[in-house]
């Protein structure tokens, strides 16, 4: 297997970097694109397209062995239909201070199954849709 590294982009500052579909799909086994469409409808992966229509993975969504984060599908279940991708990418990324200054992301690394963070996930998805 090839290391999985991250490819480069300009909206890296956002939610980069990120892997290509083809690097995703040999991290989880040589999966069909179709599996990952699939997995991506389901909130099980977290996918962002680009101007240029190219499919993009942010990496902080996969833990060190590359496989996606525990609890990273409840959390996009609460927050994919309030706001669009890029703005999603935005806030799981960045300092949160309902959660003591860590990023959601951040916070399923460390505290994977603390409730905290889908309380503020609601709370934010509600104030979304206002």
């Amino acid at each position: 297997m090839t290391p999985a590294t991250p490819q480069r982009s300009s909206r890296d500052a956002v939610a980069g970097p990120f892997y290509t579909a083809a690097k995703v799909r040999e991290l989880l086994g040589g999966v069909s694109q179709q599996t990952i469409d699939a997995r991506v409808a389901r909130h099980t992966l977290f996918a962002l397209t680009t101007a240029d229509g190219v499919r993009v993975f942010p990496t902080f969504q996969f833990d060190a062995r590359d496989v996606p984060l525990v609890g990273l599908a409840e959390l996009l279940d609460i927050l994919a239909s309030s706001v669009d991708e890029w703005m999603l990418a935005s806030w799981v990324s960045q300092p949160n201070p309902e959660l003591g200054g860590q990023s959601p992301i951040g916070w399923l690394r460390t505290r994977p199954g603390d409730p905290r963070l889908l309380v503020v996930a609601r709370s934010a998805a509600a104030a979304w849709e206002q």
